[in-house]
C-alpha cells in the first residue's frame, strides 16, 4: 500500500507530495482510502495485530519449507495416544498409538498397544498399511474385514470346484 500521508516533526499529518501525481485529488484519494479501510470493519490495532500474526506465521511456515527442502520434515499420519483399529489375522482390535520407529532404510512404523482379553502387547505396523490393515475408525476396519472374509470365501469356493 502506498501511503498518501506522513507526519512532520511536530506530529502533524501531511500529504506526501511525492505520492501525488499531477491531476491527483488528495481529498478524493483520502476519502477512497478511508472508505476502503472502514470496509474492513477492523480497528488499526486489530489490523496491526493481524499483520504481526501473519508475519509470525510466514516465518514459521518458512522454517517448515526449509526443513522439508533439507529432508528433515516428517508428517506423522496418526497422533500419539490416538485410538485406531488394527486387523490381525482377520480380527479387528482396538489399539492406541504409542510411538513411531523410523528405519535407517526409510520406512516408518507406527507402534501400537493392544490390550484385549484375546490379544495383548505392542505391535509395529508400517504406516503404508493405514487403510489396509490399520484404520482410523472401527467402521472402516469392519468393512475391510468383511471384504477380506468375502475374498477368502470366494477363493475357497474356487479351490473346491
Amino acid at each position: 500500500m502506498e501511503r498518501l500521508t506522513t507526519k512532520d516533526k511536530k506530529g502533524n499529518v501531511r500529504y506526501r507530495l511525492d505520492a501525488l501525481k499531477p491531476g491527483d485529488n488528495p481529498q478524493k484519494m483520502g476519502k477512497e482510502k478511508l472508505f476502503a479501510y472502514e470496509e474492513t470493519g477492523r480497528d488499526p490495532e486489530e489490523i496491526q495485530e493481524m499483520t504481526d500474526t501473519v508475519e509470525t506465521l510466514r516465518a514459521r511456515l518458512q522454517s517448515f519449507v526449509d526443513a522439508d527442502n533439507n529432508g528433515c520434515m516428517l508428517i506423522l499420519p496418526l497422533k500419539i495416544h490416538e485410538k485406531v483399529y488394527a486387523m490381525i489375522d482377520n480380527a479387528v482390535y482396538e489399539a492406541n498409538v504409542t510411538g513411531y520407529r523410523l528405519h535407517e532404510w526409510g520406512t516408518l512404523d507406527v507402534m501400537l498397544l493392544i490390550d484385549t482379553p484375546k490379544l495383548s502387547g505392542s505391535y509395529l505396523f508400517d504406516v503404508k498399511l493405514l487403510g489396509v490393515s490399520l484404520f482410523r475408525t472401527r467402521e472402516e476396519a469392519i468393512k475391510r474385514q468383511a471384504k477380506s472374509e468375502n475374498q477368502q470365501l470366494t477363493r475357497g469356493t474356487d479351490d473346491g470346484d
